[in-house]
């Protein structure tokens, strides 16, 4: 369970044990975990932390907290709604935003992170069949005939065509600068 998932009280009690900050803390620990072992275990089976949820939100929930099990079937769920392009964009990557914010905090270690990246690939792989691939180009459409546009290269390498980006690029890397290519090279000098 990662450290931000810990219930307050048990988190205080651990960090007590660790840090050995009570003269009493172990039998404080065992009585804890001896009275709320048998109730614990009921209570978490009984408790559906996605039972008031739509089932975009319960997708959603399922992605950040690594839960795989019936993802397909809450894709159907969300596609009677709403479009496979939006399903992806509006739920399943602002999840592993999510996830990757949580990360970036030190709230995820990548072991979670890695998890939860298999329910999304799950997810993705569920959700592509509804997804068409457009003959002659890197575009998909969904079956309503929406596009989804790919981003052009020259986005994903820095500096490939912004001459003010090259030189940036160029520099975090090292690199001596590049002479060079026009004439709005040197209006950035």
């Amino acid at each position: 369970m990662p450290y931000a998932e810990i219930p307050p009280a048990v988190r205080e009690l651990a960090e007590d044990l660790i840090f050995n900050r009570r003269p009493d803390v172990l039998p404080r620990y065992i009585a804890y975990f001896e009275e709320h072992k048998a109730a614990g275990a009921e209570q978490t089976a009984a408790i559906d932390p996605t039972a008031s949820m739509t089932a975009e939100q319960k997708l959603h929930w399922q992605i950040v907290h690594r839960r795989k099990e019936g993802v397909e079937a809450l894709i159907d769920d969300c596609l009677t709604r709403n479009q496979p392009v939006w399903v992806l964009n509006n739920v399943l990557l602002p999840a592993m935003k999510e996830v990757g914010d949580k990360f970036g905090a030190g709230e995820l270690i990548l072991p979670y992170v890695l998890q939860s990246a298999e329910v999304m690939k799950k997810s993705v792989t569920h959700l592509e069949q509804f997804l068409e691939k457009k003959e002659g180009g890197d575009q998909r459409q969904d079956r309503a005939g929406n596009g989804v546009r790919r981003r052009p290269r020259h986005w994903q390498e820095p500096g490939r065509h912004d001459p003010f980006q090259q030189r940036l690029h160029c520099v975090r890397l090292g690199q001596a600068e590049r002479p060079p290519a026009s004439s709005l090279t040197r209006r950035w000098r």
